[in-house]
């Protein structure tokens, strides 16, 4: 991806005129109900009563969650099944015999406080100790001390910190989540590690505009949406959430060095947002770009319409985590680690060409976007 010759502002007609759509509009169906809570917004959603049909579907998990854990076995060192049935036992003495709800373990040296009852990535953060290490790996590559990252669904805290400790505390995180209860423990691990003065902390969704949206709620605390469609282990449930644009977070809180978001599929809007933003400036602002890739929520054409766009004006894929090493053999690219985590392997390859972007990217993890401008 190269960029040669352009210049400020960039022209209405080599930008697309139509917004990049999701696979979805952003409105519930008949199944979904607003999530109503007893009290403070705080808690954790309350979950359906289980019926015969997601009696099923619970068996069918604890299948696959078999597979699964047969899997992340086979790809760790042999030390990984002792430390995995250490912590189970912790977990399980805390959750079932002293009824806690939460528990504060220490991740990669930094201390977290984890909800017991969150079976995403609270559960995972406690068993296994770490999670998509090629995230840390691309991180480690994109930032330096004195750095300001603005990190969109921040979760719990767990990039946040990560990326504290790359820049080695000397940068600045611009924290946005949309979930009050995921924010409230968000908070909690930012205090935790005193980084409360080099991080910004906002309870709200980045999106196409300021405003208020929903988001639609999953049994995961790691995977609630914007977009209804497609949401894993979905509730059926959703709250309205206060919304603010890439244009007045740029404002309000830049300049912005690196942009790192895991946002279900949203990310197409803010990569939107961000081409509309130098089109309409006379001074470029191309952050770095790291975000996760959710294939099954992108309109293909939309997506690589919108790959082809960011080349325009200077972006160029750094790096590109993908498991299927055969693929990135077949475009000829270089491939600079394998890292197994969660399960499986992933490849990270260099310097990707738009071309083999456009085509391995509905099957890779995650990509890291940098301008060459």
């Amino acid at each position: 991806m190269a960029a040669a010759g352009l210049s400020w502002p960039i022209p209405a007609s080599s930008l697309p005129s139509p917004p990049i759509t999701v696979a979805t509009e952003n409105k519930p169906g008949a199944s979904w109900k607003k999530y109503s809570p007893v009290g403070d917004c705080t808690c954790a959603p309350n979950f359906p009563a289980i019926s015969p049909p997601m009696h099923a579907m619970a068996t069918l998990k604890k299948i696959e969650s078999t597979r699964q854990l047969w899997r992340l076995i086979r790809h760790e060192p042999p030390t990984f099944l002792a430390k995995l049935l250490k912590n189970a036992a912790v977990f399980g003495t805390h959750k079932y015999v002293l009824h806690r709800h939460y528990l504060t373990k220490n991740i990669h040296g930094y201390r977290m406080q984890f909800d017991l009852q969150d079976p995403g990535i609270s559960r995972s953060l406690l068993l296994v100790g770490d999670r998509e290490r090629e995230h840390r790996f691309m991180l480690k590559t994109a930032l330096k001390p004195g750095m300001t990252v603005l990190d969109l669904g921040a979760n719990l805290g767990y990039y946040v910190l990560m990326e504290h400790q790359l820049m080695q505390h000397r940068g600045r995180v611009i924290a946005v989540e949309p979930s009050p209860y995921n924010f409230r423990l968000l908070k909690k691990n930012i205090y935790l590690n005193n980084e409360e003065a080099r991080t910004i902390l906002i309870n709200a969704a980045a999106a196409a505009a300021d405003g208020t949206a929903n988001l639609y709620l999953s049994q995961l605390s790691n995977v609630h949406s914007l977009i209804a469609h497609d949401v894993p282990h979905p509730t059926e449930q959703y709250i309205a959430v206060t919304t603010l644009s890439l244009a007045t977070l740029q404002q309000k809180h830049g300049p912005i060095d690196l942009i790192r978001m895991d946002i279900e599929g949203y990310e197409l809007v803010i990569l939107q947002s961000l081409l509309e933003l130098n089109r309409a400036t006379n001074t470029p602002w191309l952050p770095g770009i790291l975000f996760e890739l959710h294939p099954p929520k992108y309109d293909r054409p939309a997506f690589n319409q919108l790959l082809a766009d960011l080349d325009r004006i200077g972006y160029t894929a750094r790096l590109l985590a993908c498991s299927h090493k055969e693929a990135l053999a077949e475009h000829n690219l270089t491939v600079i680690a394998g890292i197994p985590t969660d399960g499986t392997t992933r490849y990270i390859a260099e310097n990707i060409p738009l071309p083999a972007l456009q085509k391995l990217a509905l099957r890779s993890r995650a990509v890291l976007l940098k301008a060459t401008l």
